[in-house]
Formats: C-alpha cells, sequence, structure tokens
C-alpha cells in the first residue's frame, strides 16, 4: 500500500503544532516574576475617615514567611495614615561572630532578629529589648492572607503620619510553627490593610488624588523572605573592600605600632597601612523577578449624598431629587453626589436609598462604589 503526501500531512502538522505551543508557554512562563506587590486604587470622600488601602502580592516562586514593606505619599495635603504616638518593646536577637577567651565576652556579634522570626530554629545566643517611642500604625489583618501569623506591625519612620512602614512575621519564638503564604497566589485577597484619614478638603480643589509610593530602593525597607529566612528576588554582589589605617602611637626604635585608628581611604601616602582586600556582599532587588505597582486614593467631589448641595444630607436633597426627576426642576450641580447606590444612573432608587439611609436606619450613601 502507497501513502500520499496528502494522507501524511496532517500526521506531520500535529507534532509541529504541539511543539509550538509547547514553546509559547515556555515563553510566556519565563516572563512571569516570581513576586508582584501591588497597592490597591481606592476612592474617597472629605473628611473620610478609617479609609481602607488594600495591599496585594502575586507570588509564584516561594512561600513567603515575612516581609516589609514601606509605603510613602506623595502629597501631605489630602490624607495621612494613622498613627498613635505609643510606648512600644522591641526584642532583638544576636549571635556572637567572635568569643575572647573569657568566658561570656564576644569581641564582634551581630544582628540576626529577621533570621530568628522568619525561622525559629536559626540560632542565636542572646536577646535584647529596647523600649523606646514610636508612631505606631493602624492596620487590619482580617480577611488578608496574614490574618493567623504572629507579628504585624506597622509605624510611622518619619513621625509625620505620611510614610508607613509595614513588618509581618509568621512566627515568633517560641512555637507554635506558623506556615507561610504558599504558592501561587493571585492577588484576590488583600496581602495586608492600613487605615487612612482623609483631610476635608475644599471642593475647590481640583487635582484630587495621591499617589501611594512603595519605596524598593533600600532593601532595608522592602523585603519578602522564604521560611527559611532567603531574601525572595534579591541578587547578591560580592565587592572588595580595603580598610585603610594610621597609627597613633610607635615604638622606638623598632617602629612597632601600639594602636591602630581606621580611616577613610587614602591617598596611600598619608595612612600607615592599609588591608585589602575582604569582600563585603550586597543585595539589589532583581526588578525582573519583583515587580512593583504604587497605588492612589482618589477623593471624590463633594459630600455624597448632598444633592442640593448645602453641606448636609436632609429631607431637601430628597425634595431636590424628586423636583428634578420628576418636576422639571434644576440640574444637580454635581451629579456624581446624587448616584447614592453607585449604579451609574440617577433615577428613583437613589431616592429610595435616601429616605432608607435618612429615616429606616439603611446603609450610608456609597456615590463611590466603597460599599
Amino acid at each position: 500500500m502507497s501513502l500520499n503526501s496528502d494522507s501524511i500531512r496532517p500526521q506531520r502538522l500535529v507534532p509541529l503544532m504541539i511543539v509550538a505551543l509547547v514553546m509559547a508557554s515556555v515563553s510566556a512562563l519565563a516572563q512571569v516574576p516570581d513576586l508582584e506587590v501591588k497597592v490597591g486604587d481606592t476612592t474617597g470622600t472629605p473628611g473620610e475617615q478609617n479609609s481602607v488601602i488594600s495591599v496585594y502580592a502575586k507570588n509564584y516562586a516561594d512561600t513567603i514567611a515575612g516581609f516589609e514593606i514601606w509605603l510613602l505619599l506623595n502629597r501631605d495635603d489630602i490624607m495621612e495614615f494613622q498613627t498613635d504616638y505609643q510606648t512600644v518593646v522591641d526584642t532583638s536577637y544576636w549571635r556572637c561572630l567572635d568569643w575572647y577567651s573569657e568566658p561570656d565576652s564576644c569581641l564582634d556579634s551581630l544582628d540576626v532578629t529577621d533570621s530568628v522570626l522568619l525561622n525559629p530554629s536559626s540560632p542565636y545566643d542572646w536577646t535584647i529589648e529596647t523600649e523606646y517611642q514610636a508612631y505606631v500604625g493602624n492596620h487590619e489583618v482580617s480577611n488578608t492572607l496574614i490574618s493567623d501569623w504572629e507579628y504585624v506591625s506597622s509605624r510611622s519612620l518619619t513621625g509625620l503620619g505620611y510614610d508607613l512602614k509595614i513588618a509581618a512575621y509568621a512566627n515568633r519564638i517560641p512555637p507554635p510553627y506558623t506556615p507561610g503564604i504558599g504558592y501561587p497566589q493571585f492577588g484576590t485577597t488583600p496581602l495586608v490593610k492600613v487605615l487612612a484619614d482623609i483631610y476635608p478638603i475644599p471642593d475647590t480643589m481640583t487635582d484630587r488624588t495621591v499617589i501611594i509610593y512603595v519605596q524598593a530602593t533600600n532593601l532595608d525597607n522592602f523585603s519578602f523572605s522564604d521560611q527559611a529566612g532567603n531574601a525572595i528576588g534579591v541578587i547578591t554582589d560580592t565587592v572588595p573592600d580595603t580598610t585603610w589605617w594610621i597609627c597613633e602611637s610607635w615604638t622606638e626604635p623598632d617602629s612597632i605600632c601600639l594602636v591602630w585608628t581606621q580611616v577613610g581611604e587614602g591617598p596611600i601616602d598619608s595612612v600607615d597601612s592599609f588591608w585589602c582586600c575582604d569582600t563585603i556582599l550586597t543585595g539589589r532587588l532583581d526588578t525582573s523577578k519583583v515587580k512593583i505597582y504604587n497605588g492612589s486614593l482618589e477623593v471624590g467631589q463633594g459630600m455624597c449624598g448632598d444633592a442640593k448641595p448645602d453641606g448636609l444630607i436632609n429631607i431637601l436633597d430628597i425634595t431636590f431629587l424628586v423636583n428634578y426627576l420628576y418636576k422639571g426642576g434644576p440640574e444637580p450641580e454635581y451629579p456624581a453626589l446624587c448616584d447614592v447606590n453607585h449604579s451609574g444612573v440617577i433615577n428613583l432608587l437613589d431616592i429610595t436609598y435616601l429616605i432608607n439611609y435618612l429615616y429606616k436606619g439603611g446603609p450610608e450613601p456609597d456615590c463611590w462604589g466603597k460599599g
């Protein structure tokens, strides 16, 4: 039996198509970062208290067992993070790197707090408790990815309310053990929520948007770690480190230095000795592995439900809407304030909504869809 070219062509196309699809899938996966961090966009009303700002995370490669994020506002005339001046006690964990010959005397030590909090089995030699005053932020963990984590804090580093650093760890010392955030996560549930207060800004303000930045240039203020304490999406560089010294006291006549003092870099003829080359490790964010998206809060114009408007929500607003919709009355000066159920149109349902709110204990007007 002989086969013509037409009979074998489909059999050749099938594997070629499969290879093409596999290659396309591999290419698409190669472009997906290990971690995405995003501040959600939201809206608010002038003078609103407890406005919720949500931070989301998409995690594709590692379990998240700890993180630090520093949020910054680009404006100080629209809103501020909620903070309260409080006395706090922080516990730090230390490990000795070099012991004296005498017992319990340490020559050189290292703060290993982050490693111990992320991985309770990490070794340490002692703890230090420090009490100080701090501007503590107001955060929420209910219905978030870290609702059962053992340590979550938020503080303003500047003390002005226009920044907030959030630090969270799944585990603290001692047990029990709390698992981290597994993967994959697709950013549908908030990682953490913080509260802010919006100023009673005037209607004359035209630019009513504040940008909420994620500061990621300094890894001291942005980091995500897995359950072993390893940084996620960080490139470690090894760089040479030269130290320079001058002698403060020489012996005679053999010119042996008794006291060395470390100074900044040369020139070489201004120092008595230098040591080259130690190496130090420095970390930087791998922007191909970690993607960061800033968020925003936009303040709506006027008070939702104040259809008239006069700064109050009362029977006059209901009457205004009735006249506008059914008696040829004047159009609203700010139509968005009349769409109290956030349906996209102004109709009888908005009048009913206001009546329920004012006289029957119904929900508050929701012109910007925050409910």
